[in-house]
């Protein structure tokens, strides 16, 4: 599954998509945890998609980088990579949508605690 599909998936009804989704997330936050958060971010910025998923990759960000294990995967990514999931999430802050920026900010909150 990749990310589209997968938040897709975790939006809908089905309780095994659901889980399935969550199981495939978990994965690529494994494979390579630094493209994860850039693509979420990247969904997160762009105003052309649904406020729906957006807000999810808002929560996902923010869950992913507040847990525990997640510290040290961040301080090894490269600091170009760092630099440009930050300014995703940081440019939903200027958004036109009300719920987009809330969700970036808990985001950027979140990262705040912990980085």
């Amino acid at each position: 599954m990749n990310i589209n599909e997968i938040l897709e998936a975790v939006l809908g009804s089905n309780n095994e998509k659901i889980k399935e989704a969550e199981n495939n997330l978990r994965l690529l936050a494994e494979e390579n945890f630094g493209k994860l958060l850039l693509e979420l971010g990247e969904i997160l910025s762009n105003e052309g998609i649904i406020v729906g998923k957006r807000q999810l990759c808002a929560s996902i960000i923010r869950n992913t980088i507040i847990s525990d294990i997640s510290i040290e995967k961040w301080r090894g990514l490269s600091n170009e990579l760092k630099t440009a999931i930050k300014t995703n999430v940081l440019s939903c802050l200027a958004s036109e949508i009300n719920d987009i920026r809330k969700a970036a900010s808990l985001a950027v909150a979140g990262k705040k605690k912990k980085f």
